[in-house]
């Protein structure tokens, strides 16, 4: 069983490369959207990256207003064991 922390840190890591910036230049409560660190074409990529990483299709019911607005959020929604 992957921890939240792990995840968080699989998140975290994934938006920092993606944005070439350093591992630990985001935090897990960083606002993405607003940062200007998920766009319309990363928010497509981490779909896939999330979806790789549960083993299983996300719910697309889950992808409303708010789903992406910081890592924890993410975590919450799409990769907690309770899902």
């Amino acid at each position: 069983m992957i921890s939240t922390t792990d995840h968080e840190r699989f998140l975290t890591d994934w938006i920092a490369a993606r944005n070439g910036l350093a591992a630990d230049a985001v935090e897990p409560d960083t606002p993405l959207i607003e940062h200007g660190l998920l766009d319309s074409l990363r928010l497509l990529d981490l779909l896939l990256a999330l979806e790789e990483r549960r083993g299983a299709p996300l719910d697309p019911t889950a992808l409303g207003k708010g789903a992406f607005h910081d890592v924890k959020t993410i975590v919450a929604r799409f990769l907690e064991e309770s899902r």
